[in-house]
């Protein structure tokens, strides 16, 4: 019975006998084809037996474009493309994509690492951009939309801040910087030069110098 496949597919992959998994998983898919855990569970075992061709393109009709799809499915492509060696910005905005996908959807016991996960790939995505040479204002506004998304997140993150900070600087908004810089000086004290030197190039000698008092202290 369905069921029963179920059954011995799972106990199949706990053992690590992904051939069992598979020839299991498969049947429950063919009986029942909109089941999405046994659908994901092949391509698990596919991927256990060095079959990661086959366990992407299933892993792909788990995640179709422009639906919800199953949450797991779209991490599992996330961590394949974060782990290529010399990530392309391409691979990182398709990771960003499927993370935002799972972090819709994913319950609580996971989404906070789909969300750590999601801000990392951010951020990656950002110093990719603004550490490329000559980055034109459409790159730099897209870096600053991603560093903004994880700041909507989380407002405190120390990184995101910084970097944005510097992709403004870039932009010529010295003034926009100043605030991202203000939030994180008092835990990191060399920021304050940072600052003051943002100041001086405003002309404005008075909050540079408090700027340069207080990374003295």
């Amino acid at each position: 019975s369905l069921d029963e496949y179920e059954e011995l597919a799972r106990e199949a992959y706990d053992r690590q006998d992904f051939a069992a998994a598979e020839l299991w998983s498969r049947k429950v898919v063919n009986l029942q084809p909109e089941n999405d855990e046994a659908r994901y569970l092949w391509a698990l075992a596919l991927e256990g037996q060095g079959e990661a061709g086959r366990a992407y393109r299933q892993m792909r009709r788990l995640t179709p474009e422009g639906g919800a799809g199953f949450w797991p499915a779209h991490l599992w492509i996330a961590e394949s493309l974060l782990d290529a060696q010399d990530r392309t910005p391409d691979q990182l905005r398709a990771a960003i994509d499927h993370l935002d996908a799972a972090r819709r959807s994913a319950p609580a016991t996971s989404s906070a690492r789909v969300r750590r996960m999601l801000a990392d790939s951010r951020l990656a995505l950002a110093r990719t951009i603004t550490d490329s040479p000559d980055p034109s204002r459409d790159m730099l506004l897209e870096a600053q939309a991603q560093l903004q998304a994880i700041l909507d997140a989380q407002r405190n993150h120390v990184d995101a801040r910084l970097l944005m900070a510097h992709v403004l600087q870039k932009q010529g908004a010295d003034r926009e910087a100043i605030p991202h810089l203000q939030h994180v000086a008092d835990e990191h004290p060399e920021v304050w030069t940072r600052l003051a030197g943002i100041y001086l190039e405003l002309g404005e000698r008075g909050n540079a110098k408090a700027a340069l008092e207080a990374a003295r202290e």
